[in-house]
């Protein structure tokens, strides 16, 4: 039998749930073991206490139950949105084999989406905390709506539509080949030892590499560091172009100011002091690409 696009879907989906429900079936069984033993186990009175003991019981069932939800709010986010997900990367012929989500909110209350993989496979990462929750004791809704989240993730795809990792990987290369060949010609220029208050003759392999990459070279890694931050910016504009040209600059324009809003990010920035330290332009600044992109599409 032929595999396509929604076969794949559903093969995606049969595996998700049935591993939901054989890993609820798991936290079923360890809960009722938390609930009818009470008591300590003999072996273990000389050091536990009735409190601690109790404590670590409770601590247990809590743990349990949060697991339960979670992973049905898990499964079920899976299952609504991973159709709009497929359908945008089969629209753009993504080789799509996974999508994912990270419990980021366990660490940090930061948003992200991204893909991981190269060649035929790839991956969706979608962290918790960028899905949109409603606080109600403290009256707040964080995270994105599912057209959001697919104006984000269609930004990512515009990172894979142009080739944006392979650049970046043929970038590094090519720094470490320069960065080599010049330690290569210069750590044996026995001036460089003398100059630091080595005796002449002595030229320690360790001190010249400290001393070629990190001082003699400290200007070309300035220039580098700068130069590949206004690359990966070039980066963030054409992805968010590509997001638009796939009739999304509305759901990545919000998108965009609620994560700005969740993740605390101060939106006005000195574009000198920007350009040399940010490697995402500011929001301010994406959003005013969007409105350009939306008015020369117009034009045209």
């Amino acid at each position: 039998m032929l595999l396509n696009e929604d076969l794949i879907v559903w093969l995606i989906l049969l595996f998700s749930w049935t591993e939901y429900i054989w890993e609820l079936y798991l936290s079923l069984r360890q809960l009722n073991i938390y609930k009818t033993n009470n008591t300590i186990p003999d072996d273990l009175n000389e050091m536990l206490t009735e409190e601690s003991f109790k404590k670590a019981r409770l601590y247990g069932i809590d743990k349990s139950k949060f697991k339960i939800v979670k992973d049905f709010y898990s499964i079920a986010l899976i299952s609504i949105i991973l159709k709009g997900i497929e359908d945008l990367a089969s629209k753009l012929h993504f080789p799509l084999s996974q999508v994912y989500i990270v419990e980021g909110s366990k660490r940090s209350a930061h948003s992200n989406a991204y893909f991981s993989g190269l060649f035929g496979a790839k991956r969706i990462v979608l962290f918790d905390t960028l899905v949109e929750k409603h606080d109600e004791q403290k009256k707040v809704t964080t995270g994105c709506t599912d057209n959001e989240i697919l104006g984000i993730l269609a930004h990512e795809l515009g990172h894979w539509s142009c080739s944006h990792i392979y650049k970046s990987i043929a970038l590094t290369e090519v720094n470490l080949l320069l960065l080599f060949t010049a330690f290569g010609l210069l750590f044996k220029y026995s001036m460089l030892y003398t100059a630091l208050g080595f005796p002449a003759g002595q030229e320690p392999v360790i001190i010249g590499l400290i001393v070629v990459l990190q001082m003699i070279l400290a200007p070309y890694n300035s220039l580098l560091s700068f130069f590949a931050t206004a690359l990966s910016r070039k980066f963030e504009f054409e992805a968010d172009n590509f997001a638009v040209s796939l009739n999304y600059p509305n759901e990545l324009r919000s998108a965009l100011i609620k994560l700005g809003k969740d993740n605390l990010d101060y939106p006005i920035y000195d574009k000198l002091y920007s350009a040399w330290y940010h490697s995402h332009p500011t929001l301010l600044h994406r959003i005013e690409n969007i409105k350009n992109k939306i008015a020369n599409e117009k034009n045209d």
